[in-house]
């Protein structure tokens, strides 16, 4: 079984969430793109449990095309250690909601939040799975910005989350990812998830932790 989409399930919006200073004490997040950018990640994926698995794999983000409007075409690929990479191609507006139901099998719509916030201030948003294995079910999302900090000599910001995905996989998670304030780069995410699994012929559940983690790497 592979688990790739599921970070990408909390963290699809804020990803790439620029982070402004405005008035009162609030910051302003927004995505910002630039066509032809490409980042590269390392995930990692370790699963517990009676059969307890790993998986690593290398996730390419390509910037296919931004509008004047904020709209921007992204291509997102994983790719498995000696398997052909899995790409999907969706447009996001401004605050990162995909405008065409389709990001890697589900239709986002948590986004970014629309107004300023003070650090500790939470929101929250679900991701509407499209059809296919999720026929229509929400996963549900709470974020708070933590606040910034410098890690390695550059400026970031911490936001943590938890998510709400009994409806779809019958799991609940937390994590906590790190972004550059100056572009809202991805820098790194931690996430841990709690699952139930059902065996398909004995319907027994076996209760799973995975724990999953992002890094940018150029």
């Amino acid at each position: 079984m592979k688990y790739a989409c599921l970070p990408f399930l909390a963290l699809a919006s804020v990803s790439f969430s620029q982070v402004t200073p405005v008035a009162g004490g609030k910051y302003k997040f927004s995505t910002k793109y630039v066509k032809g950018q490409t980042y590269k990640y390392a995930m990692n994926i370790n699963v517990g449990g009676p059969q307890p698995t790993k998986q690593n794999m290398n996730v390419v983000v390509k910037v296919l095309d931004v509008k004047p409007n904020g709209n921007k075409t992204l291509q997102t690929s994983t790719i498995y250690p000696g398997e052909k990479p899995v790409s999907v191609t969706t447009t996001l507006d401004k605050y990162g909601k995909p405008t065409d139901n389709n990001f890697g099998n589900f239709t986002g719509s948590l986004g970014l939040p629309l107004d300023a916030i003070k650090v500790g201030q939470q929101w929250s948003g679900d991701v509407q799975m499209a059809g296919g294995m999720a026929g229509g079910v929400p996963i549900k999302g709470s974020y708070t910005f933590k606040g910034l900090s410098t890690v390695n000599g550059v400026k970031v910001a911490t936001i943590t989350f938890v998510m709400d995905m009994r409806a779809l996989f019958n799991s609940t998670g937390s994590g906590s990812q790190v972004v550059r304030v100056s572009d809202g780069q991805l820098f790194s995410m931690k996430m841990v998830m709690n699952m139930d699994i059902p065996d398909q012929k004995t319907k027994k559940i076996t209760k799973a932790k995975i724990n999953m983690s992002v890094a940018l790497t150029k």
